[in-house]
């Protein structure tokens, strides 16, 4: 509906970033360095928060990404899997590694559908222990329909 208005997409991406930003501070960057932050300090911030950052950042990355930002998908649908395990972790008193290994290997499955690379390229970060339960989330993941607007 925006068409080709760069100057008004770039606008609209800030102006959501900023509001997310204020809310939830962890929404501003990619993830990176914000998953070892979040490793040292989950404890300190309510589950609530690390559930909502999670979710706001998964759908925040893709509608940037759609207005014209530059950066891709990965390392925001990691650190939005890490914020879900550790606030789930939270609620349920569940080993947080397992929490975790889980919601991401979900997270990603969702984005990537292919279950057998997330689980791949997970295994490169969280214990071996935990395949059987990864590779389940993923290929379930993965097989959840998208809605029509988002399929290619």
């Amino acid at each position: 509906a925006i068409g080709e208005r760069p100057v008004v997409k770039a606008m609209l991406a800030g102006l959501a970033l900023a509001i997310c930003g204020t809310v939830l501070p962890f929404t501003m960057f990619a993830g990176e360095t914000q998953a070892d932050v979040l490793m040292e300090t989950y404890l300190t911030i309510p589950a609530g928060v690390l559930i909502a950052t999670g979710l706001v950042k998964a759908m925040l990355t893709p509608a940037l990404i759609n207005l014209g930002w530059r950066g891709g998908h990965f390392f925001p649908v990691i650190f939005s899997g890490v914020s879900l395990g550790y606030g789930l972790a939270i609620l349920t008193g569940a080993d947080p590694v397992f929490c975790v290994a889980v919601c991401t290997a979900s997270t990603m499955g969702a984005v990537m559908r292919q279950p057998v690379m997330v689980v791949g390229l997970l295994l490169m970060c969280f214990p071996l222990k935990g395949i059987v339960c990864m590779i389940i989330a993923a290929v379930i993941a993965a097989g959840i329909p998208l809605p029509k607007p988002l399929r290619k």
